[in-house]
């Protein structure tokens, strides 16, 4: 039991610090790419995840075929982590 408490705390403390990292290095959004690395999945799966909810925004430009995607780091952090904003402040 010993053993498989210290790789899930290494698995835990690596991705928190990849997590740290990328908030570092885009403090304000971050980019579909960057979640997607980040997550191991494809580009359309952060976006699918995105148009459902589950964080970032999505919008469409009236006339406009594309849609534009905005993740703020912070709201990333928060849902990645289950960290209570209200109750960090």
């Amino acid at each position: 039991m010993n053993e498989t408490l210290t790789k899930l705390n290494s698995f835990l403390n690596d991705k928190l610090e990849s997590l740290g990292k990328l908030a570092e290095e885009h403090p304000e959004k971050l980019t579909v790419k960057d979640i997607a690395e980040f997550l191991k999945v494809d580009e359309d799966s952060v976006r699918a995840a995105i148009e459902n909810g589950v964080f970032g925004m999505a919008w469409r430009k009236s006339g406009a075929m594309n849609k534009a995607y905005s993740i703020p780091t912070a709201q990333f952090v928060w849902w990645y982590t289950g960290c209570d904003p209200l109750k960090v402040i």
